[in-house]
C-alpha cells in the first residue's frame, strides 16, 4: 500500500481481498484525498502494489489490474498479469559475443 494512507507499507488481507480491504488494513485515506480513481471493489491479487491518490511510480513499480478488462487507475498501469517465475525473454536472438 503507497500513497496517501495513514499506514503505508506491507499490509496483509485474506485471499479474495478488495482494494477496500487493503485500503481499511492501511488505516484509510488522508483527509481530502480523492479515490475517484480506484476500484475499491476490485479484488486484489498477491504481492500487488495499490497506490492511493498517487500518480503510478515513474521506475513501473505500480502494480495495476489483475486481469485483462480490469479498470485501470491511471494511463500508465500495465494491464495483465506478469510471471514472476520465469526468466525474462531476451530481446533479441543474436548473441554479441558470438557475432551471429
Amino acid at each position: 500500500m503507497s500513497g496517501k494512507v495513514h499506514r503505508p507499507g506491507l499490509v496483509e488481507v485474506p485471499p479474495g481481498a478488495r482494494v477496500a480491504d487493503v485500503l481499511a488494513a492501511a488505516g484509510g485515506a488522508l483527509p481530502g484525498t480523492d479515490l475517484a480513481a480506484l476500484n475499491l471493489a476490485r479484488r486484489v491479487g498477491d504481492g500487488e502494489q495499490v497506490a492511493v491518490g498517487v500518480p503510478p511510480a515513474p521506475d513501473g513499480t505500480y502494480a495495476g489490474p489483475v486481469g485483462p478488462g480490469s479498470p485501470a487507475a491511471g494511463p500508465a498501469a500495465p494491464a495483465g498479469r506478469v510471471d514472476l517465475t520465469s526468466p525474462p525473454r531476451p530481446s533479441s536472438t543474436r548473441c554479441p559475443a558470438s557475432g551471429r
